[in-house]
């Protein structure tokens, strides 16, 4: 997984701030990129699932299929 440089740039100084150690900040970005995987897992079987339907309906079409 690639690091938002963007995202981490506004988590360091909360994170320094907080005075949260390292191996305390790395386990909230763990928590961070598992949550942002499952979203993607989540969103791509909704897609399939999607293009699924579509070539069913397609092939199901009286006139098209």
């Amino acid at each position: 997984m690639q690091i938002d440089e963007e995202l981490m740039g506004q988590f360091k100084p909360i994170a320094k701030e907080l005075g949260l150690t390292q191996e305390q900040a790395q386990k909230l970005v763990d928590i961070q990129a598992n949550s942002v995987k499952q979203a993607s897992a989540a969103s791509e079987q909704i897609w399939n699932d999607t293009i699924t339907q579509w070539e069913t309906a397609a092939k199901n079409d009286k006139e098209y299929g």
